[in-house]
């Protein structure tokens, strides 16, 4: 890490507590609109951006309905943070920068991995990596990718930082022990527990962590009726008399998260604890969950959150300690 210089616009929180874990000066680049809400990039200091030749530049989406921090709400949707992104990586590129590591610890349209046309063709995530290749990035660091097994077949080297281990680390925690009330919890044991994914694409990570932690496993089968339509059909697993702790990578409409938690109630369990890596929560998910039979849900830092939406059922768990751990093996 010694020979990178650490980049973010103004916004992103994660980056800040990056830098001052490895005691690195944090170059900040404000990223401007106007009135017809085209991009303007506004390095805070140029000079202190000139001669750097190895960049680590991170950067936060944000998912929400209204302005979050100082960006305009005309500017909010994805695609258009991307293409700031974009500009931002061009803007590096101008000033003779070398090599760019982009850090983003939720990549955008990475569940459309595959296209809709054929199972044998990837999906709009193969055009974002070449527009992020095209823009100047060298390498992309990203955390639980929604499917990494793509990686090999996309035309930019990316490494996926599995967040498993995070979980597993957080569930044993002091703080996971007193915020979920629980005298087996107290003495450490995980035998009372049981991982439920709500779909079958979360079932390699609940197995995982049920087989690392001595609990049980089950997991729900769904269909899709229509893009945020989903429907759950049965529970493969006994839940009866077991808190069960529910992992996915993405929580967006929470429409599965809330769908599978009352199957999983009505199948006899104590109560239900989620924890989702990236909290996309698009319009309506914040409420839908509040009023949910959660117990309580964690979620990362991966994005930027609007917490003032938030009632006591969601509780915020920083990933900046995780990474700074595993980051400097990666880059």
């Amino acid at each position: 890490m010694n020979n990178l210089e650490f980049v973010a616009d103004t916004n992103s929180l994660l980056a800040k507590k990056l830098a001052n874990s490895f005691n690195k000066q944090l170059h900040e680049i404000e990223i401007d609109h106007f009135a017809d809400s085209e991009t303007f990039i506004k390095p805070i200091s140029y000079e202190n951006l000139k001669n750097i030749k190895n960049i680590f530049v991170t950067n936060q989406f944000y998912f929400s309905n209204r302005p979050i921090l100082n960006r305009p709400i005309c500017c909010s949707s994805i695609n258009n943070q991307l293409f700031d992104f974009l500009f931002l990586i061009d803007f590096l590129k101008k000033i003779d920068v070398n090599n760019i590591t982009a850090f983003l610890p939720y990549l955008p349209y990475s569940r459309q991995e595959q296209s809709s046309l054929s199972v044998n063709k990837l999906g709009l995530l193969e055009l974002v990596i070449k527009f992020l290749k095209t823009a100047g990035v060298n390498k992309l660091i990203v955390c639980e990718m929604h499917a990494p097994e793509v990686i090999e077949k996309l035309d930019l080297e990316i490494i996926n930082i599995d967040l498993k281990d995070f979980w597993l680390q957080f569930l044993k925690s002091e703080k996971f022990k007193k915020l979920i009330e629980s005298d087996f919890l107290q003495k450490s044991d995980f035998s009372q527990i049981c991982f439920v994914s709500p779909d079958k694409g979360g079932k390699q990570r609940n197995q995982k962590l049920a087989e690392e932690l001595g609990s049980s496993f089950a997991f729900i089968e769904k269909k899709r009726v229509s893009a945020d339509n989903p429907v759950a059909l049965s529970l493969h697993g006994d839940v009866d008399g077991k808190t069960v702790i529910m992992i996915d990578d993405i929580i967006d409409t929470g429409k599965t998260a809330v769908k599978a938690c009352e199957m999983i109630l009505k199948n006899g369990a104590k109560k239900v604890v989620g924890c989702f890596s990236h909290a996309v929560l698009s319009s309506g998910a914040t409420e839908l969950i509040e009023n949910s039979s959660f117990e309580r849900v964690f979620i990362t830092d991966t994005v930027l959150i609007d917490k003032s939406s938030f009632g006591n059922k969601f509780f915020v768990v920083s990933i900046d300690e995780y990474l700074a751990k595993t980051l400097p093996d990666l880059i």
